[in-house]
C-alpha cells in the first residue's frame, strides 16, 4: 500500500499513527470539499430567517390594518344610520313646515296685496294653519302630561 511502504518492524509500529494521519487527512479533505456547501446552507438559512421575520411583520401589519378597517366600517355604518335618521327627520320637518307655514310670496301677498279671491283663500289657509297648530300643541301638551 502507498502509505505503509515495505513490511518492516518500524513500519508496522508506525502503522497505527500513519493510519490515523491518513484518516485525518481524508477527513480534512472531506471537510474542505463540503465547506462551500455549508457556507451556502448557512446563507440559505439566513435568507429563510429573514423571510420568516419579514412575513411575520407583514402579518402583523395586515392584522393591524384589518382591525383599523373593521373600526372604520363600523363607524361608517353608524354614520350611515345617523344620516338616514337625519334624512327622515328632515323630510318630516319639511312636511310640517309645508303644512304649518306659508311661502314667503304668500306672506308678502297678505301684507301688501289687495283684497281679492287669492287674498281671501290665503286668509282661509292661514286660519286653517292656526287651528291645526293649536290642535297640535294641545295634543302635544296632553301627551307630555301623560309621559
Amino acid at each position: 500500500s502507498e502509505f505503509y511502504g515495505p513490511n518492516t518492524l518500524e513500519n508496522r509500529r508506525n502503522l497505527r499513527s500513519a493510519m490515523q494521519k491518513r484518516g485525518v487527512k481524508v477527513t480534512n479533505t472531506f471537510v474542505d470539499c463540503f465547506q462551500d456547501v455549508m457556507n451556502k446552507l448557512d446563507s440559505l438559512q439566513s435568507h429563510v430567517t429573514n423571510l420568516s421575520e419579514c412575513t411575520e411583520r407583514m402579518r402583523n401589519r395586515i392584522q393591524a390594518a384589518h382591525a383599523t378597517t373593521a373600526q372604520v366600517v363600523k363607524v361608517t355604518e353608524q354614520l350611515q344610520r345617523k344620516e338616514e335618521a337625519a334624512e327622515a327627520h328632515k323630510e318630516l320637518v319639511e312636511l310640517l313646515l309645508g303644512r304649518f307655514s306659508l311661502p314667503p310670496e304668500d306672506i308678502t301677498e297678505l301684507r301688501e296685496g289687495e283684497i281679492s279671491e287669492n287674498f281671501l283663500s290665503l286668509l282661509t289657509r292661514l286660519a286653517t294653519i292656526q287651528t291645526e297648530s293649536k290642535e297640535l300643541l294641545r295634543v302635544h301638551h296632553k301627551n307630555a302630561l301623560m309621559d
